[in-house]
């Protein structure tokens, strides 16, 4: 009857166990509280770090865009400088002789043999050029036979007529 009794071990322990049902319920409401505020915290962190990543993205979407302009202009770049330096060689190291080359050519067909001819290399045109230097060297070594034979013969012409025509 003791046990039962209003200030007895029973009644104790039921007064204990609802504090404690009590104090745990606080505590659940405290940790729903806190879980709730956590659940905010990371739900604002998530929506941060979505929006930190989108304008990453679109960071390193510009980026790689203006680099792709950058390396299409420098592109460009380098296939017009080597446009120009070929056609500036080719002009210069070929085309430009060749057309030395047919103006002395023009110039030996013309029969003036005074026109320089210009070997500028060992290569192909400088040989075609040496060629020509023995050419306009022929040509004028026939016509100094063409002129001592004319001459020759003009003598001879001369000596067989006099001016009456009687031979």
């Amino acid at each position: 009857v003791v046990v039962l009794s209003p200030e007895g071990a029973f009644d104790k322990q039921l007064m204990s166990l609802v504090t404690l049902n009590g104090d745990i319920q606080k505590i659940q409401e405290q940790i729903a509280l806190s879980m709730e505020a956590i659940h905010q915290q990371i739900g604002e962190l998530v929506s941060t770090a979505d929006q930190t990543f989108k304008q990453v993205k679109s960071e390193t979407a510009e980026r790689v865009s203006y680099g792709n302009h950058v390396l299409i202009v420098c592109f460009s770049l380098s296939i017009m400088t080597s446009m120009f330096l070929t056609y500036y060689f080719i002009n210069r190291r070929i085309v430009a002789r060749l057309i030395g080359l047919g103006d002395s050519i023009d110039a030996i067909i013309k029969n003036d043999l005074s026109h320089p001819v210009v070997v500028d290399g060992n290569d192909e045109i400088g040989r075609l050029s040496e060629k020509l230097i023995e050419y306009g060297e022929k040509v004028q070594e026939i016509q100094r036979t063409n002129a001592l034979s004319l001459i020759n013969n003009t003598t001879a012409s001369l000596i067989t007529s006099d001016l009456n025509g009687v031979v």
